[in-house]
C-alpha cells in the first residue's frame, strides 16, 4: 500500500471522502478523537495525515494521523492512529512514515492502537495503556 502525507488544504477539501475512515476510528476511540478534533490538528498543523488511494479504484483504502514530538531522550514520531478498509501490505507505509520521520529529526517511531497494529508493523509492545473509569 503506497501512503502520502497530505496538506491540510488537501485534508479540508476531500474530507467527505475521508469520512468512513475517520468514522470507524473515532467508533474505536474511546472518545479520543472526533472528525472536527482531527481536522482543527490537521489545520493546526499539529498532526500530520496521511492517506493511501488504490490508484485502481481511486478510493481512499487508509487514512493514518501522526505528529513529532520532542522528548527528553530525543524526537519522535507518534502514529496516534491508523483506520483501513484492510490491514493488507501496510510494509510500504511504515517505510515511507519512518523516512519521513527520519527526514524530521526522529530517533523513534511510537505506534499507539490494538494490539494486532503490533503484528502489521511486525513489533512488539514496551507497554500497555489502561484506562481507569472515574
Amino acid at each position: 500500500m503506497q501512503i502520502e502525507r497530505c496538506n491540510p488544504e488537501f485534508v479540508q477539501r476531500y474530507r467527505h471522502y475521508l469520512r468512513p475512515l475517520v468514522d470507524k476510528l473515532c467508533k474505536r476511540a474511546r472518545g479520543e478523537y472526533s472528525e472536527a478534533s482531527i481536522l482543527q490538528r490537521v489545520a493546526d498543523q499539529t498532526l500530520d495525515m496521511w492517506i493511501a488511494v488504490d490508484p485502481d479504484k481511486a478510493d481512499v483504502q487508509a487514512i493514518c494521523g501522526t505528529s513529532i514530538h520532542d522528548w527528553p531522550k530525543g524526537r519522535i514520531c507518534r502514529i496516534e492512529f491508523c483506520s483501513a478498509h484492510t490491514m493488507d501490505d501496510w510494509s510500504g507505509a511504515l517505510d515511507r512514515i519512518k523516512d519521513y520521520a527520519r527526514s524530521e529529526g526522529c530517533e523513534t517511531i511510537i505506534i499507539e492502537g490494538r494490539k494486532g497494529w503490533g503484528r502489521v508493523f511486525d513489533t512488539n509492545p514496551v507497554a500497555h495503556v489502561y484506562e481507569v473509569a472515574i
